[in-house]
């Protein structure tokens, strides 16, 4: 039989949790799933499992041999299983702890909490699949719409529902744009099979192509439009300038200097001199009004 002072140093060892430092995710109701897992996986590390599911339960409250005395391993249970029911407490919302007002050891917590909140966990599940089949990359960049498609798998596999490689992959490339149709299509096809990690650096890698390819060739078709409308605008206001010799009034069809110049010791051209007498007379004008008889004076 062990003696008393052997079963005192057998349980002696308590373990505090510090959930402020130990516990990134703090239980509001909506994280359960993720809250759960984080909590089960440290006290799992320290061999505390037991006291919250029950497999490890309270031992007798008086040793074996006499009634009166208290049992060491008793003691040292109910330290622990508050310390661990602290440790629960102080990692739940304000909102949350109201529920755990009336309970006496960290079993009990653990059970209220799965059944406040494990029913909601399948309400996630559902809500977390319906929106990564939804999930589209619109305007988002490569790596934004990457980073939120993984962060929906992400959140699946922490409520144990992880998604398959193939369906993570096949959700990414329902949500491309056409402008990726092509490496969609090439990448669909494939005998081997895509993993997610490869398909990243693909992805990232023709966003980087294609937008190194897109910009020149739109910023060429601009700059050829502008230089065609500037060339039309510059002819249109200048079509009565010289094109040769510098004299304003004729184009390089009639330029004297291209042409050479009339004779001068010969007879003017009778045609020439009508036409700049016409040009330049500057009297009286008769409209054509439509009517067949006029009324005007200097005729």
């Amino acid at each position: 039989m062990s003696s008393l002072s052997e079963v005192v140093s057998s349980v002696d060892k308590l373990i505090i949790l510090n959930a402020g430092s130990q516990l990134c995710i703090k239980l509001d109701g909506d994280n359960y799933p993720a809250w759960r897992i984080q909590f089960m996986a440290l006290l799992t590390g320290y061999d505390l499992i037991g006291y919250v599911d029950g497999t490890k339960p309270c031992p007798s409250k008086h040793l074996a041999n006499n009634t009166t005395a208290i049992n060491p391993a008793f003691t040292h249970w109910v330290r622990q299983d508050q310390l661990i029911l602290h440790g629960i407490v102080s990692s739940v919302a304000a909102t949350v702890v109201t529920h755990l007002g009336t309970v006496k050891n960290s079993n009990q917590a653990w059970e209220i909490l799965k059944t406040m909140y494990d029913g909601r966990s399948r309400v996630r599940i559902m809500a977390l699949k319906q929106r990564i089949s939804n999930f589209r990359k619109g305007n988002q960049t490569m790596a934004t719409y990457l980073q939120g498609i993984k962060a929906i798998s992400d959140e699946l596999s922490i409520i144990d529902q992880p998604l398959d490689e193939t369906d993570l992959v096949i959700h990414t490339l329902n949500g491309l744009t056409v402008e990726y149709r092509e490496i969609s299509a090439a990448l669909r096809s494939r005998e081997s099979p895509v993993i997610f990690a490869e398909l990243h650096e693909k992805l990232m890698d023709f966003e980087t192509i294609h937008h190194q390819a897109d910009p020149p060739a739109v910023d060429n078709v601009i700059a050829t439009v502008n230089a065609v409308t500037r060339n039309r605008s510059y002819q249109h206001k200048n079509n009565n300038n010289r094109q040769f010799c510098d004299k304003i009034g004729h184009t390089a069809k009639v330029c004297y200097q291209i042409k050479g110049f009339p004779k001068r010791n010969g007879p003017k051209p009778t045609t020439n001199l009508v036409q700049n007498q016409a040009a330049t007379h500057h009297g009286n004008w008769i409209m054509d009004t439509g009517a067949s008889h006029h009324i005007s004076q200097d005729l």
